[in-house]
């Protein structure tokens, strides 16, 4: 199961802070309800995300999203796609080595 993480600009405490001691997974991060905010507060949420993680060493990407609106929804399912391709071309690779 995959945890999720609340993000609120106005946290004094990143969520994020887990992720930058964690295992070098590949990520995707959804900031959902993108609907709910004009599209200049929505992509400011955005950057501040993009600024927060930063200095994050694995590969990681982040999109706003929006099921009511169908905001994002291509680009989450080649993220996906990514993702998943990826594991099993890591797991490959392991097998292979053992």
């Amino acid at each position: 199961q995959y945890p999720a993480i609340t993000f609120s600009p106005f946290m004094a405490i990143s969520p994020f802070s887990p992720l930058k001691s964690s295992t070098p997974l590949p990520l995707h991060i959804l900031l959902t309800k993108a609907d709910k905010l004009t599209y200049g507060a929505a992509k400011n949420t955005l950057m501040q995300v993009q600024k927060e993680l930063v200095d994050i060493n694995f590969p990681l990407t982040i999109q706003l999203f929006s099921a009511l609106k169908k905001t994002g929804v291509d680009e989450v399912h080649k993220a996906l796609n990514l993702l998943f391709n990826q594991v099993e071309f890591e797991e490959e690779a392991e097998q292979i080595e053992d």
